[in-house]
C-alpha cells in the first residue's frame, strides 16, 4: 500500500516536470527556423479536445489505485 501511493503520489509530479520541459522546448523552438514540437501540440488541439489528445497521466493515475485495490 505505501508503494502504491508513492507511485500515485508521483504521478503528478512527472506531469509537472514534463510541461515545464515542453515550456522551455517551446520557448527553444521560438528562436528556431521550425517548431516541431508546437506544430504537434497544435495538431492535437494544444490538450483542449479529449477526442485528439488525453494525457497518459489521466489513465497512469489510476493504476496505483488498481494494485492497492488487487
Amino acid at each position: 500500500m505505501v508503494l502504491c501511493y508513492s507511485w500515485y503520489r508521483l504521478v503528478p509530479s512527472y506531469s509537472d516536470l514534463n510541461s515545464d520541459k515542453f515550456k522551455v522546448v517551446h520557448a527553444i523552438e521560438s528562436t528556431l527556423p521550425a517548431a516541431p514540437y508546437d506544430a504537434e501540440w497544435e495538431a492535437l488541439g494544444r490538450g483542449e479536445d479529449k477526442d485528439l489528445y488525453l494525457p497518459f497521466t489521466h489513465v497512469e493515475i489510476w493504476i496505483p489505485g488498481v494494485f492497492a485495490a488487487l
